[in-house]
């Protein structure tokens, strides 16, 4: 394991041993969440929603509305996986994007540097371009011969390198000249994952984020099994308006499953999704300038003048800038983390006859609940970074570290958060309500950090306002 792994699962290990317990949801906007999504269901006349908001003190809210299966009744709960589609993508990206800040590749290196010679592939597409979808490479997963000859066997498992070579037709278009989603680059990007690790690519994004992160409802079914609690699929048919429940079919639909598994095939529940969206697009992972690379989008078809960067969609919800991503097969979900507000939105849903695009309104409806909130606990006006007048002592520090800041108003929450350089959460102190005038707050027991750069954040009611770097 690289020194990046080790310091990543190290400082991962460190804040699930020292950060303080665990903060709750407000029972307030707890009540706002399980409404909405009660009504989004019933508005979308789907089987089941699943969803999970993520806020900025690290509380997560969970709910799940609908039923799993009819024969036996089994109503779903926020413990039910789904299947997320290409949000696996955003795993793919994450993992190429730590080998491209571990100096293993660069992101404009050609598919011939790492990988074999495929059928109408351009060995001179980068890896950027894949990450992207600006390769012009036909989709193999639209090929009606695969589809066909995933049917013939369920239980067969299936390579990566045996789907590209096998299914592919000439290109869309020259690489870089235009933009056209296709889940053979996530192929090629699983590949290369491998090519560059030495492991094959379910190992890497177990060892570099699932376990360290605590994800461990995500699984690729081939090869982890199922989840113990899955939220059956069912399948609509337009013609006489009803549905199927068709868990027996794609429980056992291995070849599917084996050869989408960097595209599209994870498992996983709506409260580790939006955990993992979150951590991923906040920084914890990365370096902030191979994060800016993967946030730098291109215009796109897609609903909402949706934008594409590297394995991540850009958007807006209510005037907010949103990164994140969706996915659909059969089962639709729908990721996105605000910068603004430092949360995390994830919704899930088993019902075929709803893509992801119609779980939109979900998320913003979730949003608008949070924003509603935060305008009805927050009567002071808002604290401007030059009144608040932040400083950190001693710099560098051995120890322990203190931050004094004045508040100029009373705050219902006030948090410091000490990060690493790759933005990750080591520890925290919450002060709680506070009354206006200086504060000190104070993080101990930080003789076990190695020497380095880190940063601390100050959180008000929520909102982080400024950031300090510090040395130790």
């Amino acid at each position: 394991m690289n020194n990046f792994r080790v310091l990543l699962t190290a400082f991962c290990l460190f804040l699930l041993l020292q950060k303080p317990a665990a903060q709750s949801v407000p029972p307030a906007l707890e009540t706002l969440f399980k409404q909405t999504l009660q009504t989004q269901r019933n508005t979308l006349g789907v089987k089941s929603l699943s969803a999970a908001v993520q806020l900025s003190n690290d509380s997560v809210w969970a709910g799940a509305y609908g039923i799993s299966s009819t024969f036996p009744l089994d109503s779903v709960t926020p413990n039910h996986a789904y299947a997320i589609g290409s949000i696996t993508k955003t795993i793919t990206a994450a993992c190429i994007l730590q080998l491209a800040d571990e100096g293993i590749l660069q992101l404009d290196d050609s598919l011939h540097e790492w990988l074999p010679p495929f059928p109408f592939v351009d060995s001179n597409i980068t890896i950027r371009q894949l990450l992207r979808h600006q390769s012009g490479l036909y989709d193999v997963i639209t090929n009606p011969a695969y589809d066909a000859a995933t049917k013939i066997n369920l239980d067969s498992i299936w390579s990566l390198y045996n789907l590209v070579r096998d299914y592919m037709n000439p290109p869309l278009f020259a690489p870089g000249a235009g933009w056209s989603y296709s889940n053979t680059n996530y192929a090629l990007l699983g590949l290369i994952v491998e090519a560059a690790s030495g492991n094959n690519y379910r190992a890497e994004y177990t060892d570099r984020f699932f376990n360290p992160l605590q994800l461990n409802s995500l699984v690729l079914s081939p090869f982890d099994g199922l989840p113990d609690e899955i939220a059956h699929l069912w399948i609509y048919n337009p013609n006489n308006g009803s549905s199927t429940d068709a868990h027996s079919f794609f429980s056992n639909w291995n070849s599917f499953y084996s050869s989408a598994g960097p595209i599209g095939g994870y498992y996983g529940t709506a409260r580790d999704i939006a955990v993992w969206n979150r951590a991923f697009l906040r920084g914890d992972l990365h370096s902030p300038a191979i994060l800016a690379e993967a946030k730098t989008t291109v215009s796109t078809p897609n609903p909402a003048s949706g934008r594409y960067g590297l394995g991540i969609m850009q958007r807006k919800f209510l005037n907010l800038e949103a990164f994140g991503h969706g996915g659909d097969i059969g089962y639709s979900s729908i990721t996105y983390y605000f910068p603004e507000k430092d949360i995390s939105i994830t919704v899930l849903n088993n019902d075929q006859k709803k893509n992801s695009w119609a779980l939109a309104p979900v998320v913003q409806a979730l949003l608008k609940n949070y924003i509603d909130y935060q305008a009805s606990v927050s009567t002071d006006q808002p604290i401007s970074i030059e009144a608040l007048n932040a400083s950190a002592y001693p710099n560098p520090f051995t120890d322990a570290i203190s931050i004094s800041i004045n508040l100029p108003t009373k705050a219902q929450d006030v948090q410091v958060v000490l990060l690493n350089a790759f933005g990750t959460a080591l520890v925290q102190n919450d002060l709680g309500k506070c009354p206006a005038g200086l504060q000190n707050i104070g993080i101990e027991q930080l003789e076990k950090l190695p020497s380095g750069i880190y940063f601390l954040r100050v959180l008000l009611d929520g909102k982080a306002l400024q950031t300090i770097k510090v040395s130790k």
